[in-house]
């Protein structure tokens, strides 16, 4: 009996991981601007994930997150970022992603698509990782390419950006 219990959980699970079709409002972005270790996090995050691992032709994750929702717990430096010189959250209140294919590579998952931020938008990818609680898209990008860097060298503009959607 309690062998047939891990059989069906174990199924179970692995039938809810290679299928996840949602819209999500329980969704983080958080970043790190690498040079000066700066960390932040936007949290008005609103997700739309259809992932069939069994077929990711078909899969496909769209999200916008609202600027003005970014903390990066110094009021101040929030304040700044926001402004004009930055993001100009009054001009341009969201930053996008859309997927354009989803697919394995190895034992890893990827995701690539078109990322928004302020009137830019370039392809970026992201490795996709899936556990029982959220999946999560961690990737690179550079903040000079979007118009949102103190710093001129694109080298010295790299942000790691991690986008957790709770499955739950």
């Amino acid at each position: 009996m309690k062998n047939l219990l891990v059989i069906l959980f174990v199924t179970f699970s692995t039938a809810v991981i290679a299928q996840i079709n949602m819209d999500a409002k329980a969704a983080t972005v958080d970043f790190v601007f690498l040079k000066d270790n700066t960390f932040g996090t936007v949290m008005d995050v609103n997700v739309s994930l259809s992932l069939n691992l069994n077929d990711l032709a078909s899969s496909s994750v769209s999200g916008k997150a609202q600027v003005s929702s970014l903390s990066t717990g110094n009021a101040m430096r929030d304040k700044h970022l926001k402004s004009k010189n930055y993001f100009e959250t009054e001009v341009y209140p969201t930053m996008s992603f859309e997927s354009s294919s989803i697919v394995k590579k190895g034992d890893k998952y990827f995701a690539k698509g078109m990322l928004t931020i302020k009137d830019v938008t370039k392809e970026v990818s992201f490795e996709v990782s899936i556990t029982d609680e959220a999946v999560v898209f961690n990737g690179t990008i550079f903040a000079l390419d979007y118009g949102v860097s103190p710093v001129n060298k694109r080298e010295n503009s790299k942000v790691k950006v991690s986008v957790s959607i709770s499955t739950n």
